[in-house]
Parts: structure tokens; C-alpha cells; sequence
């Protein structure tokens, strides 16, 4: 821990010389940090506020994400424990896209149940678009999608839900599609945002947002749970244990489409829209063309397909992991291809070649093979047509200080890049011990782009939308871990490091008895938001950075300085 302390007070030297400081404290208060949305330009943060210990209260705050102005108060809540959405999460909020106002659940009283509100940042036009003067509580709510409209499900203190649309921006009356007593389930927008489909009384119902002629598409099975709408809107699909379609244009179109259940058949939809690749039984693989009966065997005379992550869509073909090999074939089922002819994957464990992913450009597909004959994983990269797979990564280094090594998580970067992770040794595959980043097209050898020693752990990594930063967390794994529990102990905080240079900057370093995360970037303006949370006051520090300001030959010296120190502490150890 002392060696890598140096390493850090390194780092900070180098960067208190900057023009600017790199980070500075937006905020210090006691917050959900779930609770926080971004303005969709930037300009502004929107959070809950927890009042003090003992009372439950809290209010709903907004302030400019620059510092210029203190928080002010846009909507005051009486009793904090009832103006939150029970589900899906507690403390959410919902941004609106393209505008600065906020969905949040806000009692008139303790005793009156939640409402829903529609304010701006600033605090005007607050307007209730929920049943009044009770409001009950709300189950669920989503988004049209152009953001005009919210669909929403609430109890308006009933056994069951109803479920309701509203304009977003409160310009008209709330729209009541299904009441309380008609038993009724979730909804979700059609993609035009002129309709809804739900459950209602065990029926999938498709309704005109603002209310209007019912299409009752026919009766649900008694195990119906999930819905996956097509890009078009046309057809659904959904089930749970069993698999079925249905045609949201006319009645009486449910279906079963597989062949025995299985609680893994939740469809994949093809990106036109026109068919669904599903496991069955966790056995074989099969495409379904949702305009016909044509139902295709994908796998056939090739065997069981891999466990979950194990397929994926690319285009109009699936790539699946079957055995020790990988293939691709199209929805028709016509033109299977492999990509691991080479004996080399005859070594991998069957049930660990896959965590299959696409490289973003429509031709290659990553995947991950585990737990070969030295216990190492590697990445691989492979033509989707089917041709040798490259392999990306080498772990066989690092075997030296661990009984094993993962690939931890994968993320696409800049320059047709993938940074991953590489774990000595741990269980937590969304975790890595160091980053690294190789081209897709394996043109040049993997890049280590930080050097920590190899009980420490980097978490939460997020990218920037232009693909240029990645921002994670580092933590003492031993330290987090002490009994497999899930409360860190002391957590060495945000670090930056640059894709095209390499350069590592701590953002906030050297904090004990705090928890370091909820990271994210400001659209594409080069700054990050993040939280420490203290467990001794339980207040949350909101920080921001600047990337922009690291200066890049300190950078480079940093890059250096920490990466010789922390060199040494290795080799020492």
C-alpha cells in the first residue's frame, strides 16, 4: 500500500504544477448518488438531497455543472421515504432527452401518496402529470422515443396498477389506458411513439397513446414475463420457459415458436427486424422469420451451443460458441462458417470459449477462450465470414504471480482499438489487475497502459463517447475483500488514463474509508463526474475533472514517474 501511496504522491506532484487544477469539488452533501442525472447538454447536474440522520426527508436540487451558482431547491418532498419510484430503482430520476426538464415522484403530502412531476432545472414550471389528489405509487415508467411522452404504471393506492400516459413537458391531462382493477402488467412504447402495448387482464393489448380503440392481440400464457419489440414495431416476442411472437397489427397472432422451453430462450432481435435467434433448451440454436413459419436450425451438425454471451448478432449472421470452436452462420441457415480451425483451441476448457462480442464494424468478432492447459485466458479476434482467428492478448507473463489469468472487461476505444482488462488470479471479471489496449486487426502487439501491483483491483471503467479516455476506479483488493464482503476499506480512488499515449493521472487518490465511483463523462466535453462517498459523515463529494487540463508533457512525466515506482515496489515485492 506504502509503495504505491509513493507512486501517487509521484503523480500529484507533477500535477499541482498544471495552469488549472484537473479536479476540483462541485458538491458536498448527503445524496443518493443513484439518484443524479446530467442535463443533456452538460450544463447542469440534478440529484435528490437526504436530509439528516433520523429525519426522512429530502429534496430534489439542480445546480450548473461549472460551480457558478449554489443549488437551489426545484421541488421539496415532505417525506423523502415516498418521494422516490419504488421500482426500478430507488432515487431515480428521468432526464428528458433534448431538454432541460427532470421526471420525478413527489408527495403533496405523507399521507397523499406520490405524484408524478414534470420540472426545468430552474426550478419553473413544475406540474403535476399523475392522478390527483392521490397519486399511489409508481411501478415502472419509460420514455416515447422522441421524449414527448411517459408511460407509466401506478397504484393510486390499490392492489394493482393502472397505467397511464402523459405529455412530459405537463402540457396536457395524464391519459388513463387501463385502471387498477383490470390486473394489468407492464407496457412499453411502440418505436413510431404513437402507440403502447401492455397486459391487461392477461391480454397483450396494443392502445393509442392518448387512449382510443383497443387492439387485443390475443390471450397471454399464464408464464409470460419479458417483451422484445421489433425495430418496425410489427411483431413482439416474449415468454419464460417458453417462447412465443405475436403480430401487433391484428388479433388473435400469439404464437409458439420454440420447440421445448427453457428459461435461456429470451430472443435476440436480427437488426432489420424480420426474425429472432434463440437457444432452445440450451441445446441447439434456431432463427425464427417472424413474417412466416419458417423456423431454422442454426447449429445443426455441429453440437450444444456455449453457455450465456455465448451468441451474438452481427448484421444478418449470429456467431455462436459451440464445444471448443466458433462459428457464424445467417438466418437462413445456410452458410456456417468456422473460425477456429487451428489446434491451439482444442485446449480451451468447452463451456469457457465464449464472452462473444463484435468489434463494431460489421466483419470481426472478439471472443474470449479460458482456461487453456496453462490455466490462461487469452482474446481473440476473428473474421465473421469465417478465416484464422488472431490472438490479441498474452497473458502467459503474468502466470509467473498468479495460478491463473481472465480477460476482464472489453471495451472499443479510438482507433479502431479494444482496451481490455487482464486479472491475476480473481474471480470478479469486471475487474482487471492492469488495462491494455491492441488494435482490432492485431496489426501490432498488445500496449500496457498501467502498472499496478497485483493485489489491486480497477473497477467501474467507463470510456469517453469520443473514445479517447477511459476513467476507472482502483482499489486494494485485499483491503475491499477482507471476508468476501461487497464494503470497500479503503479505496485508493479515480484514475484517468489517456488511449492514444498512455498517460495515467489520478484524478482523486490516497482516500481511506470511502467508496469512489458513479463515473460519468459530461457528453463530449472532456470532463468526467464522480463520487466519494464517506462513510463517517455518510455526505457524497460530487467531483469534477477536466481532462483537458492535464498538460501533456507533465502527463508524460507522471506517465513515467508512476510507472518507475510502481516498477520497483513490484520487484520488491
Amino acid at each position: 500500500m506504502t509503495r504505491l501511496l509513493l507512486a501517487v504522491f509521484a503523480l500529484n506532484t507533477a500535477a499541482s504544477v498544471a495552469a488549472e487544477p484537473i479536479t476540483r469539488l462541485l458538491i458536498n452533501r448527503r445524496l443518493s448518488t443513484n439518484g443524479i442525472e446530467i442535463t443533456p447538454d452538460g450544463s447542469h447536474i440534478v440529484f435528490w438531497e437526504i436530509g439528516p440522520p433520523g429525519e426522512r426527508r429530502g429534496d430534489l436540487l439542480a445546480m450548473p455543472i461549472d460551480g457558478s451558482e449554489p443549488p437551489r431547491v426545484i421541488l421539496e418532498a415532505e417525506d423523502f421515504t415516498r418521494s422516490i419510484v419504488a421500482r426500478p430503482g430507488n432515487y431515480e430520476l428521468l432526464m428528458l432527452p433534448d431538454s432541460n426538464r427532470v421526471l420525478a415522484a413527489n408527495p403533496v403530502n405523507p399521507q397523499m401518496g406520490n405524484q408524478l412531476f414534470s420540472v426545468a432545472v430552474d426550478g419553473s414550471g413544475a406540474v403535476s402529470i399523475s392522478p390527483r389528489p392521490l397519486g399511489g405509487n409508481f411501478f415502472s415508467w419509460e420514455l416515447s422515443p422522441d421524449g414527448s411522452r411517459v408511460l407509466y404504471s401506478s397504484n393510486f393506492f390499490s392492489a394493482n396498477y393502472g397505467i397511464y400516459t402523459a405529455p412530459t413537458d405537463g402540457s396536457g391531462a395524464f391519459t388513463l389506458l387501463a385502471p387498477p382493477d383490470a390486473d394489468t402488467g407492464g407496457g412499453e412504447f411502440l418505436p413510431d411513439g404513437q402507440s403502447v402495448v401492455y397486459v391487461k387482464r392477461n391480454q397483450l393489448v396494443v392502445e393509442p397513446t392518448d387512449g382510443g380503440a383497443e387492439l387485443e392481440i390475443g390471450d397471454l400464457p399464464a408464464d409470460a414475463a419479458f417483451l422484445k419489440v421489433t425495430p418496425d414495431g410489427r411483431y413482439a416476442s416474449f415468454g419464460r420457459g417458453e417462447l412465443y411472437q405475436a403480430d401487433l397489427t391484428r388479433p388473435d397472432s400469439i404464437e409458439r415458436i420454440d420447440m421445448f422451453g427453457n428459461a435461456r430462450t429470451i430472443p435476440k432481435i436480427s437488426g432489420d427486424g424480420t426474425a429472432v435467434v434463440f437457444p432452445d433448451n440450451s441445446v441447439d440454436l434456431y432463427a425464427k422469420t417472424l413474417a412466416n413459419d419458417t423456423l431454422v436450425l442454426l447449429t445443426e451438425g455441429v453440437g450444444s451451443v456455449g453457455g450465456p454471451n455465448a451468441e451474438v448478432l452481427i448484421g444478418d449472421r449470429v456467431a455462436f460458441a459451440s464445444g471448443t470452436q466458433l462459428y457464424s452462420q445467417n438466418l437462413a441457415g445456410t452458410d456456417l462458417r468456422q473460425f477456429t480451425t487451428t489446434p491451439q483451441f482444442d485446449e480451451y476448457q468447452s463451456t469457457t470459449l465464449g464472452r462473444i462480442a463484435s468489434a463494431g464494424d460489421g466483419e470481426t468478432v472478439l471472443f474470449v477462450g479460458e482456461f487453456n492447459a496453462d490455466r490462461r485466458a487469452e482474446l481473440f479476434a476473428a473474421p465473421l465470414l469465417g478465416g484464422e482467428a488472431t490472438q490479441l492478448s498474452d497473458t502467459a507473463p503474468f502466470l509467473a504471480s498468479s495460478s491463473d489469468t481472465r480477460i476482464g472487461p472489453l471495451e472499443l476505444v479510438a482507433d479502431n482499438q479494444v482496451l481490455f482488462g487482464i486479472l491475476y488470479g480473481v474471480r470478479f471479471s469486471n475487474e482487471a489487475t492492469n488495462l491494455f489496449t491492441v488494435p482490432v486487426d492485431g496489426s501490432s502487439a498488445s500496449r500496457q497502459l498501467t502498472f499496478f501491483p497485483d493485489d489491486f483491483r480497477i473497477s467501474e471503467l467507463e470510456v469517453s463517447p469520443d473514445g479517447r479516455w477511459a476513467v476507472f476506479t482502483v482499489t486494494d483488493y485485499d483491503a475491499r475483500f477482507p471476508d468476501f464482503g461487497d464494503t470497500p476499506r479503503e479505496a485508493m480512488g479515480v484514475f484517468a488514463v489517456e488511449v492514444e499515449t498512455g498517460i495515467v493521472t489520478p484524478l482523486s487518490a490516497g482516500m481511506t474509508d470511502v467508496y469512489v465511483g458513479d463515473i460519468r463523462f459530461i457528453g463530449d466535453t472532456g470532463q468526467v463526474m464522480f463520487g466519494i462517498y464517506n462513510s463517517q459523515d455518510q455526505t457524497t463529494s460530487l467531483m469534477v475533472s477536466n481532462l483537458l487540463a492535464i498538460p501533456e508533457p507533465l502527463g508524460l512525466a507522471m506517465a513515467l514517474s508512476a510507472a518507475a515506482i510502481v516498477g520497483a515496489a513490484v520487484r520488491q515485492r
